[in-house]
């Protein structure tokens, strides 16, 4: 995940005003059940250290009614689909 991470990271850099203090942070979590076990992957992007964007808390639907793609599991560990959804942010 280090080199994709990287990858993103640079990427979310380039793009945004040096003046604006954003940043792009990023988790993983172990979860573990009955049915096995997985890494989740938590990204949320702070303004000023104020958190304005959390995947994947933003993309729950209990939480947000409006929300489409990820609603249904919001936990997808396909982080090439996680990326894809901060670049379009």
């Amino acid at each position: 995940m280090s080199k994709r991470w990287s990858k993103l990271q640079k990427e979310f850099y380039l793009v945004k005003d040096e003046q604006l203090p954003l940043q792009l942070h990023c988790s993983v979590y172990r979860m573990k059940s009955q049915y096995g076990d997985t890494n989740i992957p938590r990204y949320w992007i702070t303004l000023a250290k104020e958190v304005i964007w959390d995947y994947p808390k933003d993309f729950i639907k209990s939480e947000n009614p409006n929300c489409e793609d990820f609603c249904h599991f919001p936990y997808t560990t396909d982080i090439s689909a996680i990326s894809n959804l901060i670049r379009e942010y």
